[in-house]
């Protein structure tokens, strides 16, 4: 065929270079090759319209046909070898080529897709699913979820059930710190405690706050002197209480119900505040101070806790019942980005039902 000049070239240079888009080539493409290269291209897709490329690299001028049942899909490779396929269902394809008397066939296994599952408004990272609430029934606990130690500058609101039997520490921690000095001479004895914990106590659920200051007195506190001052708290049966403790403003509700207080001053305990149970620093007169984490530990429904700190009005925890990629139960907290779940891996918690 003459060369040809004007529109007609520019023309063919268009076909070539759509072919090329259609199959993926990159060579020169003469004009005798239009029609060859043209049946290569296999378009449209089969029902739903599922349409998977596939690629065939053979001898140049061989048929190929792929085949899967009732669908099938055939092209003649040009100069370059490729033929450019449209597979139009799922399944094992066998692809079978075939020049002059030589015939060769393989097999490709073509998926029916593929999923994908994420939340556009899901609080949490990507794999974890939001519960309604988490329980405690292994009697596990979380030794430090990333309360502040310095509570009493903060607000605490809490939706939890405790219609569970049983008594124990839903959070809190304890220190409790006596010591007896004889350097001066005689017997001189102090006393440090700091508290803040609630307690659930047979139908009762109880908030614990104490500060007591004892510095060289002469004689042993009394046991008097070391009680924990009481603030109960109504828990009814059945129902998810709405408890809110204001620390700074001495201001406790449960429920809507404001509960009477009566003053009191505090310090950190400088002890992680514990979930599910509490923290205890302890030392006697005279005895060995120790640790112990996750004491008295409960089974309560929690659904929701926040914690906000009251001189700035600043979130600081934000905690979302929840089961993490791997299946565990814990909670999320969405200020911090952290996941807890119980610190004894042998006593894990149980999620409610998926939200």
């Amino acid at each position: 065929m003459a060369e040809q000049t004007g529109p007609l070239k520019l023309l063919f240079k268009d076909i070539a270079h759509s072919i090329r888009q259609k199959d993926g080539s990159t060579g020169l493409i003469h004009a005798n090759d239009f029609p060859a290269r043209i049946l290569t291209i296999s378009t449209g897709g089969g029902a739903g319209g599922f349409a998977v490329p596939l690629t065939v690299t053979v001898d140049p001028g061989a048929v190929v046909t792929a085949a899967n049942g009732s669908e099938a899909v055939s092209g003649t490779a040009g100069e370059e070898g490729v033929v450019l396929l449209t597979l139009t269902a799922p399944g094992l394809w066998t692809v079978t080529g075939t020049l002059g008397d030589v015939e060769k066939s393989t097999t490709v296994e073509v998926a029916d897709g593929y999923s994908a599952k994420f939340s556009l408004t899901s609080r949490l990272p990507e794999g974890y699913i939001v519960v309604d609430y988490i329980s405690n029934p292994n009697l596990g606990y979380i030794q430090d979820a990333g309360i502040p130690e310095n509570i009493t500058g903060h607000t605490i609101d809490m939706q939890a059930d405790f219609s569970e039997s049983g008594s124990g520490s839903v959070m809190g921690n304890v220190y409790d710190y006596r010591r007896r000095s004889t350097a001066t001479g005689s017997a001189k004895y102090s006393c440090t405690q700091a508290v803040t914990y609630f307690y659930r106590y047979n139908s009762e659920l109880s908030l614990y706050m104490k500060q007591n200051f004892i510095f060289n007195q002469t004689s042993q506190p009394s046991s008097s002197l070391l009680n924990y001052n009481v603030f109960t708290l109504p828990s009814e049966s059945g129902v998810v209480n709405q408890i809110h403790a204001d620390f700074p403003n001495q201001l406790f509700r449960v429920n809507q119900e404001e509960i009477e207080t009566i003053e009191y001053t505090w310090k950190s305990t400088q002890y992680p505040f514990a979930l599910f149970a509490r923290n205890r620093y302890y030392a006697d007169f005279g005895a060995s101070a120790s640790t112990t984490y996750g004491m008295n530990p409960l089974n309560f429904k929690l659904y929701s806790l926040r914690v906000t700190e009251n001189a700035t009005g600043e979130l600081v925890n934000d905690f979302v019942p929840c089961k993490n990629p791997e299946g565990l139960a814990g909670l999320y907290d969405l200020v911090k980005e952290a996941f807890y779940s119980s610190t004894v891996a042998a006593k894990p918690f149980v999620a409610g039902p998926e939200i």
